[in-house]
């Protein structure tokens, strides 16, 4: 059994939600108007006997081939399997988990790494984005493009991640103005993936969050295509369940001509 069939076996790639306590998450993903297949992935974890803490991640594949979708669901599986062995989900000290995952993250990327030394395709890799959810702060981890929003019971919306990509590094620079960036022939094009170098650089930030706070976790199939402040209303509206606001957000990145995979992923705390 591959990479693909042993994660697909594990969670739906269509809608998926859990519910724990006083938390509720939902995650969708969708094939956008273009692709033939989903390189994108995304996964949550509740707690175990052994941990209060949950886990939510969303990866995009980077390359052709087939190759995106490979790498895109063999860094989500070996998350979900350190998560399943209790080898990421301690409590307490989150500086000992951020070594563990930055040491996990390490050996996903050399193998990443060590299959586009002998690739026919121009890059094996793929974007991460995922949190660990401690009882007060979130431990965020980053690379690529993918994105996670924090969104306040007011609508206000902020987006918590950094972008590794050729657009931002350019809007850095004043190369470009944020009007040129919109629709950029480059616009999907990554300056930091898992597997593009022997050296995968990882952001981690800790952010404190309270009860009520909403967070989206997606690919920038679904950022590139809403509006963040639409996206700040649809989700800080709690008259309405998340995995409704779920596939109302991708509906939205669709009707927005969304030609690449969707995916989102809601955590309402």
């Amino acid at each position: 059994m591959n990479f693909i069939e042993k994660f697909k076996n594990l969670i739906n790639f269509k809608r998926e939600k859990i519910s724990f306590k006083d938390i509720n998450i939902s995650g969708s993903s969708h094939l956008g108007l273009s692709r033939k297949n989903n390189e994108d992935s995304y996964f949550f974890l509740r707690p175990n006997d052994k941990s209060l803490n949950f886990l939510v991640g969303v990866c995009d594949g980077v390359g052709g081939c087939e190759h995106g979708e490979d790498a895109s669901s063999y860094c989500s599986w070996e998350i979900i399997k350190a998560w399943r062995q209790f080898k990421i989900c301690q409590e307490g000290d989150i500086n000992t988990v951020k070594k563990i995952v930055s040491d996990l993250i390490k050996q996903i990327n050399n193998w990443t790494h060590s299959i586009n030394l002998n690739s026919k395709c121009d890059v094996f890799g793929t974007t991460l984005v995922m949190g660990i959810f401690f009882e007060k702060c979130l431990l965020l981890i980053n690379i690529g493009d993918s994105r996670c929003y924090q969104i306040k019971k007011s609508g206000k919306i902020k987006q918590l991640s950094k972008d590794h990509s050729v657009i931002n590094d350019m809007l850095k620079k004043n190369i470009i103005t944020q009007d040129e960036a919109i629709g950029h022939p480059l616009s999907h094009v990554v300056s930091r993936a898992i597997g593009g170098d022997k050296n995968c650089k990882i952001d981690f930030n800790i952010i404190n969050y309270k009860k009520g706070d909403r967070f989206l976790f997606c690919s920038d199939g679904l950022s590139n295509y809403v509006n963040k402040d639409l996206l700040g209303k649809y989700i800080s509206n709690k008259n309405e369940k998340i995995d409704f606001i779920c596939q109302k957000v991708i509906k939205e990145a669709i009707n927005n001509n969304g030609h690449d995979n969707i995916t989102a992923v809601i955590v309402n705390t």
